[in-house]
């Protein structure tokens, strides 16, 4: 008799561990289906490689000249 019932918890057991991993997989690939790059993005990385376009320009970035009138002397 125990041993029918060492059999049931084994595969009682090897059935949560296999319905752990299943989950496991099926999370891993909404996560996938909801963060994965669109087609539009990884062409647009492409075009982009090698050159940061998010760079901002320097020249007189933030600076604004002061009218005359308001300059200390």
């Amino acid at each position: 008799m125990s041993n029918d019932a060492n059999k049931l918890r084994q595969r009682q057991e090897i059935r949560k561990y296999l319905v752990f991993a299943g989950m496991f997989l099926l999370f891993v690939g909404c996560m996938w289906l909801i963060f994965a790059p669109s087609k539009e993005e990884r062409q647009r990385e492409e075009r982009n490689a090698g050159f940061n376009s998010e760079l901002p320009d320097p020249r007189g970035a933030g600076r604004t000249r002061l009218p005359p009138s308001s300059r200390r002397t």
